[in-house]
């Protein structure tokens, strides 16, 4: 018991003070942005989510876990991170970030006899593509329901949260730690990206964060839950896809004089909730932080009650 509280808590408190000295390396490199929805001109940090990424990657190998698992759970990460890291500084195209997470989450499914979704289980090849289509998937949602002070790290630490609950349950203890972990690391960065933010996450981040949620629920067999938890984000995803072309025209979400938002004009989540209601940008993400956390609640109800 001991060391579940210990390490989560150490990790909060090393991703806290890394994180405060990171900040002050990105402001004296330039590695600064406009927080665009703002009245005033804000600019701060756009990478600070790094070190909370690569403390929650490398806690992996603190833990009692299955080695080669362990192993593919850190290397999944890590290519998360670079590809984040490349994205940030050369802007990849859309294709690129869709292939190169699939190879090492294809890795992934061949180390997997079987995989469960819903009550089914699939195994062999059809296994392998569905591990990779969930990995891909879950590495670019979670950047691209984003840009909000607190949205991608907060909906993140919620999913943590509820994933390791659910891992504690099922008697996969160590598993529950590193979760634990990876949302405490994740907890100390919001402490800086909460409104009003004092800094960004990444790219390099909000890969990372899908893709070790996608990977740990995957060897878990809590893709289910997983999934129920990322119905934000693909409802997002699947707005955002219906018009594609619109998208490119780089059209954000704007602030008007009263300090609302008002909607982009492509389709999105955000978009889909902003004329349903105005909101100030706060406002906004505590009401999809109330929405994860329902679905949190519904992941655990139907893992624990439907599922074996």
């Amino acid at each position: 018991m001991p060391l579940l509280i210990g390490m989560p808590l150490i990790c909060f408190i090393t991703s806290y003070i890394t994180t405060s000295k990171w900040l002050v390396v990105c402001k004296d490199h330039k590695l600064v942005a406009r927080d665009i929805h703002k009245r005033k001109d804000v600019i701060v940090p756009r990478i600070g989510g790094l070190p909370a990424a690569l403390i929650s990657t490398f806690v992996v190998f603190f833990v009692d876990f299955e080695s080669i698992l362990r192993e593919l759970i850190a290397v999944i990460s890590m290519i998360a991170i670079l590809l984040g890291l490349l994205d940030d500084t050369i802007s990849l195209r859309d294709l690129e970030k869709v292939l190169i997470p699939i190879a090492p989450f294809a890795l992934l499914g061949t180390s997997l006899n079987t995989i469960d979704v819903l009550g089914f289980s699939f195994k062999g090849y059809l296994a392998l593509a569905l591990v990779a289509l969930i990995g891909t998937y879950s590495v670019n949602a979670t950047n691209t329901l984003a840009g909000f002070n607190g949205l991608e790290a907060g909906l993140s630490v919620i999913i943590g949260s509820f994933l390791s609950l659910l891992a504690f349950l099922k008697g996969f203890k160590m598993a529950s730690l590193l979760l634990a972990s990876f949302s405490a690391c994740y907890l100390a960065f919001l402490l800086f990206n909460f409104y009003p933010a004092k800094a960004f996450p990444g790219n390099c981040s909000t890969f990372q964060m899908g893709a070790f949620l996608a990977a740990i629920s995957i060897v878990l067999g809590l893709v289910t839950p997983f999934l129920i938890m990322m119905i934000p984000h693909a409802l997002d995803f699947f707005l955002k896809l219906l018009c594609w072309r619109k998208m490119k025209e780089k059209r954000p979400t704007r602030i008007d004089e009263n300090g609302f938002l008002t909607p982009p004009p492509h389709l999105s989540l955000i978009g889909l909730l902003l004329r349903t209601r105005k909101m100030r940008e706060l406002e906004l993400v505590l009401f999809i932080y109330f929405i994860e956390i329902l679905l949190g609640l519904i992941s655990l109800i139907v893992t624990l009650v439907y599922l074996p």
